[in-house]
């Protein structure tokens, strides 16, 4: 299949990754683990597409809420958006689609079985997305400030995590997270597996 032409915005930033060390038990910043990537030509290693109906809208409210960076837009020849990537505040990268039509007529195709919902679901119960930030409960302050639908307020979590969790306004679930102690498996009721 060949693709369409189409024109590409890039707004340039750089950002860096920076690793978290555990000593005693708290997690610092480790200057030595400073890798600078650029967010407009680099890719993560795993990342997420999500699809919305609104795109152009929900890129607006996921920066407003939060805090997110458009970085790169891609249009079709018409003007019509196909998709962006955004930058989490502390770095990573999420895609941003359209639901489209002609993909979903290229999928029934492809998989003439697939089921599908007439409906939209809300909330999208077979995804949720974890973003690290710097100070959850400040974003947590920005996200309800936004009106993002509120899921829970920051808590600290027996796996180390302080955690919230919001909808967005299409009914996407997004957890925002920070370490807050180092903590073994076994000590909150998981177990290893290797």
């Amino acid at each position: 299949m060949r693709l369409p032409p189409f024109r590409c915005h890039q707004r340039d930033a750089s950002y860096s990754v920076i690793a978290l060390r555990s000593t005693k038990g708290a997690f610092q910043e480790s200057k030595a683990d400073v890798v600078t990537e650029n967010a407009t030509t680099n890719w993560a290693p795993v990342y997420p597409h999500l699809a919305y109906e609104n795109p152009v809208q929900a890129i607006s409210w996921l920066s407003k809420a939060f805090g997110f960076h458009e970085r790169v837009r891609l249009d079709a020849p018409d003007g019509s958006f196909i998709t962006a990537k955004l930058e989490p505040p502390e770095g990573g990268l999420i895609m941003i689609t359209r639901r489209d039509q002609n993909f979903i007529d290229w999928l029934r195709r492809s998989v003439p079985e697939l089921p599908e919902d007439a409906k939209l679901p809300y909330p999208h119960l077979g995804h949720s997305i974890s973003v690290m930030v710097a100070d959850v409960d400040a974003h947590f302050e920005q996200a309800k400030a936004s009106g993002a639908r509120l899921l829970s307020e920051p808590a600290d979590q027996p796996w180390g995590l302080r955690v919230y969790a919001v909808l967005d306004l299409e009914g996407h679930q997004w957890e925002f997270v920070k370490p807050v102690r180092e903590v073994e498996p076994e000590d909150w009721g998981a177990h290893r597996t290797s």
